[in-house]
């Protein structure tokens, strides 16, 4: 895990201004699936 200026852990700092803490929670939570997913199949590395 990295920190991100002391304020969040991992890619994202929480929250983006005017996002709610669920939103963002969903949100990052679904580009993390998205990220993986596309390591898995092999998008993520100019295939």
């Amino acid at each position: 895990m990295q920190l991100n200026n002391g304020v969040g852990i991992g890619m994202a700092s929480y929250p983006l201004l005017g996002e709610d803490a669920q939103e963002w929670v969903s949100r990052t939570r679904r580009e993390g699936d998205e990220h993986r997913e596309r390591l898995l199949t092999g998008d993520g590395f100019g295939s």
